[in-house]
C-alpha cells in the first residue's frame, strides 16, 4: 500500500477500513490515498454536453395533486436517443449500457427519476454534500446581487484569501479563484492482474463498477488503461458509508474469485 499526503481524518478512516478488510486475493490492489487539489484540467470537458434544456414540473402523474413528487418530460432511455437528446462522441456518460437519469441530489446521496437512492462516490465537487441548505441559502442571495467572474475589483475575493491564509501554513499565500475543478476526498484503487507485471484489470474494474452500481453505488473508472476506481464522494461521506462500500466491493471480488476458480476447474477437467 502506497500513502502519500493523507491529510483528511475521513480519509484515512476509509483507507484503514479498507486496509483492514479482508479482501479476496484474486486481484492484488494498490492503494493510492491523496488529499487532491485540481484546477480541472483533466475534468474539464469530459462530461459537459449540450444538452435540451427542460423544465421539471412538480405535481403527481401530471395531476397536480401537490404531493411533492418531481415528474421530467423525458425518460433515461429517451435521453440516451439521438432524436430526443444527441450526445456528441466526445461526451462521455457514465454507466453507458445502461444510463442512469439523476435528477436529485442531497448530502452523499443521488436520486433517478424512480426515486431510487444511490450512494455517491463521483462527485467530491459537492465538497459538503448535495444541496447543503447553507450553501443554496448563499448562492440565491449572491445571485441576487452579483453572479460574474473574478476580473474586476471586488472586496470579496481579499477578505476571502485573507481569511484562507489564516488556516494554511505562510508559505501558502497567492490564492487563484477558479470556476471548475473539485476539492476533497480522492482515492484511487489501481486493479492489476499481476503484481509483479502490474498488468491492468480494466474489464474488472468495469465489473466491478457495474456491480456496484447494481448495488445503488455510483463510482467511476480512471488512467491510462481505465482499471482505476477513482472514489470522490463528497465530504459528507460518513464511516458507516464507507464500510458499507468496502462491504460491497468485498462481495463483489470474492464472487469474482470463485467464478475464476470454476472456470479452471472445468479447463483441468478432460
Amino acid at each position: 500500500m502506497t500513502w502519500a499526503c493523507a491529510e483528511m481524518s475521513k480519509a484515512v478512516a476509509f483507507a484503514n477500513d479498507l486496509n483492514n478488510f479482508s479482501f479476496s486475493s484474486f486481484l492484488p490492489i494498490t492503494f493510492l490515498l491523496f488529499s487532491h487539489l485540481y484546477g480541472g484540467g483533466l475534468e474539464a470537458g469530459k462530461h459537459h454536453c449540450a444538452l435540451q434544456p427542460f423544465v421539471p414540473s412538480r405535481n403527481c402523474g401530471g395531476g397536480g395533486c401537490g404531493c411533492g413528487e418531481w415528474t421530467f418530460p423525458f425518460r433515461s432511455s429517451d435521453m440516451v436517443s439521438t432524436s430526443c437528446c444527441p450526445h456528441s462522441d466526445s461526451c462521455r456518460l457514465f454507466y453507458p449500457e445502461d444510463p442512469i437519469k439523476i435528477v436529485r441530489g442531497q448530502g452523499q446521496y443521488l436520486y433517478d427519476e424512480q426515486g431510487a437512492e444511490y450512494l455517491d462516490c463521483i462527485n467530491n465537487v459537492a465538497h459538503v454534500g448535495h444541496c447543503h441548505p447553507l450553501v443554496v441559502q448563499a448562492a440565491h442571495g449572491q445571485n441576487q446581487v452579483l453572479n460574474t467572474n473574478s476580473r474586476y475589483l471586488h472586496d470579496n475575493i481579499v477578505d476571502y484569501a485573507q481569511r484562507l491564509s489564516e488556516t494554511l501554513p505562510q508559505k501558502l499565500c497567492v490564492f487563484y479563484f477558479l470556476n471548475s475543478g473539485g476539492i476533497g476526498l480522492f482515492i484511487g484503487v489501481d486493479l492489476i492482474k499481476d503484481e509483479a507485471t502490474r498488468e491492468p484489470a480494466t474489464e474488472e474494474a468495469n465489473y466491478m463498477v457495474s456491480r456496484l452500481k447494481e448495488n445503488y453505488i455510483l463510482l467511476s473508472t480512471d488512467g491510462p488503461w481505465r482499471n482505476v476506481l477513482k472514489f470522490k464522494p463528497p465530504m459528507c461521506f460518513s464511516v458507516d458509508n464507507a464500510r458499507h462500500v468496502v462491504a460491497k466491493m468485498d462481495t463483489i471480488l470474492t464472487d469474482m474469485e470463485e467464478k475464476v476458480r470454476s472456470c479452471e476447474t472445468l479447463r483441468l477437467q478432460p
